[in-house]
């Protein structure tokens, strides 16, 4: 059987409706914006996979409290990489969040077409379907 790589994504909102985004360092889609997660680790629950991963690349600390869905997005063309299945779960964030601006963005929900070519494969269309 061909490999199925299984991600998971953290749709993180704030309470001004902005979603926490970070720059891609690696190929495929480098330097564009992307939610942050990861592949799945083996040892770890699929939201203790997003929670680990959004820290490591926002420095933000989730609680799995503060998640408020989770769905999936297997389309089998959906990644650059191969056959792809990624979680995503979406998050709010209390008012009094403390976090590291320089290692994450925070776009205006509302705005996000202004930045359509700058996104990761269909991050875009996660954000807005986790709306």
């Amino acid at each position: 059987h061909p490999v199925t790589f299984v991600t998971v994504d953290a749709v993180i909102f704030n309470q001004q409706n902005k979603v926490c985004l970070v720059r891609r360092k690696e190929m495929p889609g480098k330097n564009l914006y992307s939610l942050p997660g990861g592949f799945v680790q083996p040892e770890l629950t699929l939201l203790h996979s997003v929670i680990e991963a959004t820290k490591k690349k926002t420095g933000i600390t989730l609680n799995p409290d503060q998640m408020f869905r989770h769905t999936y997005f297997d389309q089998p063309g959906r990644s650059l990489r191969g056959r792809t299945i990624t979680h995503a779960f979406l998050f709010k964030l209390p008012t009094d969040s403390q976090f590291d601006t320089n290692r994450c963005q925070w776009l205006n929900v509302n705005q996000l077409f202004l930045y359509e070519e700058e996104m990761f494969e269909d991050h875009k269309f996660i954000i807005q379907s986790m709306l």
